[in-house]
């Protein structure tokens, strides 16, 4: 009975604006009512208003709604298919799977033009399980005649042919490098047994030809002990080679002392040279690092400063700092806040990031290698043009914060849920994504490989034009 009442409301009013009885406040509730009426009768239409804002003219007049997500939905409608919960699901365009590993979750997305061929998996329905490889091959071929299809597919795609084109190229590339190193008149750039004769006379090249000798008489064990540890303990025989009469080194009573010496003692005696170094109970004649221990950053620069950006950052937040052409290796940032601290042309090697939030602090041109970022929440910190490699993303929420134009690989997001971040023209290769929920985020022209997206499904995620291989 409620709405036949509030029907009857409607029309009481509208007879009341008729004859001229309402004022201004009259006629602000009669567009109060007439939204109201309007979620009564069409309370789908309401729930896509909030998400598509729309806006109002005068009175009387239509509501349009500038959206993408409304017009999708309606050609939706017109051609029978089902748009049940549609503005609660992903949306991907244009934007196949091949050689997928896991099924596609078609209850939490919509697809157009975006169908999983030729997967690698048995699961799935529809055309995702039809053109399934497993399934190809099982129905038109035996088990020899599969073996020689795959074969044949392996040629025509030119998998061999590429093969022999790397070695080709791998050797260029050796024979470039040697050549490189070798001086207008042809000799090397590097030392060799003629070369050291020329240049320091006849007692260097009777070292050099020590050691040729003393390594030929290595026995295969002292071979695999050399690769294996990278040193080797010498027998009697070669004792007296290197340290006897007649050697250049000449030491007998340095001979005398390493003859009486077991293996076992010499790596006792590594590993405590080792020790003392790590324990500066050693001298070591190099500089010690110097670290920034509780020495905010404020209102300061790093540029062209490799050396001070390489420093370990620890309890030391950074404000308005831009690190501009100044790369960084070990430079790691434990515990410092940073906050418009852009970077500019500064690579990071081995620099990870721990317990550091970051406010809007962009990176670019400044690729990543072995750079991870551990609870580290952002906001407004892109990366453009920095390629990523060996830099996972870990338990770190991020907000505004794109990549564009940034490759990344063996770079994997876990527990990274992220919003209005969206991947641009930014491929990624074996970088998969683990309980990292977008929530009003998009894939664009972005195709990724031997990347799976696992718990991950999210809210109002847009993949356009973003195939996938072996995800």
């Amino acid at each position: 009975m409620v709405p036949i009442l509030e029907d009857e409301r409607f029309r009481r009013r509208r007879l009341r604006r008729r004859d001229g009885n309402g004022d201004g406040e009259g006629q602000e509730s009669a567009k109060e009512d007439d939204v109201r009426r309007e979620i009564v009768e069409c309370p789908d239409r309401a729930r896509t208003r909030r998400f598509c804002p729309s806006q109002t003219c005068d009175s009387g007049s239509a509501v349009t709604e500038y959206s993408f997500f409304p017009g999708v939905k309606l050609g939706m409608k017109i051609v029978g298919e089902n748009t049940t919960d549609f503005d609660e699901k992903n949306l991907k365009l244009i934007s196949p799977r091949f050689f997928s590993l896991l099924p596609d979750e078609h209850d939490h997305s919509v697809n157009l033009l975006s169908p999983s061929l030729l997967s690698l998996h048995n699961d799935g329905h529809g055309i995702e399980k039809d053109t399934s490889l497993s399934k190809i091959t099982s129905e038109a071929f035996s088990g020899r005649e599969s073996d020689a299809w795959l074969n044949f597919i392996i040629e025509a795609s030119g998998l061999s042919d590429s093969l022999t084109m790397m070695k080709v190229t791998l050797a260029f590339r050796i024979w470039k490098k040697d050549d490189a190193m070798v001086g207008k008149d042809g000799q090397p750039l590097y030392f060799t047994k003629n070369n050291v004769s020329t240049l320091f006379g006849e007692e260097e090249k009777a070292k050099v030809e020590l050691f040729e000798r003393l390594q030929s008489t290595f026995t295969p064990e002292q071979v695999l002990a050399m690769n294996t540890t990278g040193y080797v303990q010498m027998n009697e025989q070669q004792l007296d080679m290197v340290y006897g009469e007649g050697s250049s080194f000449n030491d007998t009573e340095l001979r005398n002392r390493l003859r009486n010496v077991s293996a076992e003692r010499v790596n006792d005696a590594i590993e405590k040279t080792i020790r003392g170094l790590a324990a500066e109970t050693i001298r070591f004649e190099t500089q010690r690092r110097r670290q920034v221990v509780l020495s905010p950053i404020v209102l300061g620069s790093i540029i062209l400063d490799p050396a001070g950006a390489s420093e370990p950052l620890v309890l030391s937040p950074a404000l308005l700092t831009p690190v501009i052409l100044s790369p960084a290796i070990f430079g790691c940032v434990i515990l410092s806040p940073w906050s418009f601290v852009p970077v500019v042309l500064g690579p990071r090697l081995m620099s990870p990031v721990v317990l550091s939030p970051i406010l809007f602090s962009p990176v670019i041109l400044s690729p990543l290698v072995m750079d991870p970022l551990v609870l580290c929440p952002g906001v407004g910190a892109p990366f453009i043009l920095s390629p990523l490699v060996l830099s996972p993303f870990i338990l770190s929420p991020v907000a505004i914060s794109p990549l564009i134009l940034s490759p990344f690989a063996l770079t994997p997001f876990i527990g990274i849920p992220h919003t209005l971040s969206p991947l641009i023209l930014s491929p990624f290769v074996l970088s998969p994504i683990v309980y990292s929920p977008p929530y009003i985020s998009a894939f664009v022209l972005t195709p990724r490989a031997l990347s799976p997206i696992i718990e991950s499904e999210g809210q109002h995620f847009t993949s356009i034009l973003s195939p996938s291989w072996l995800s």
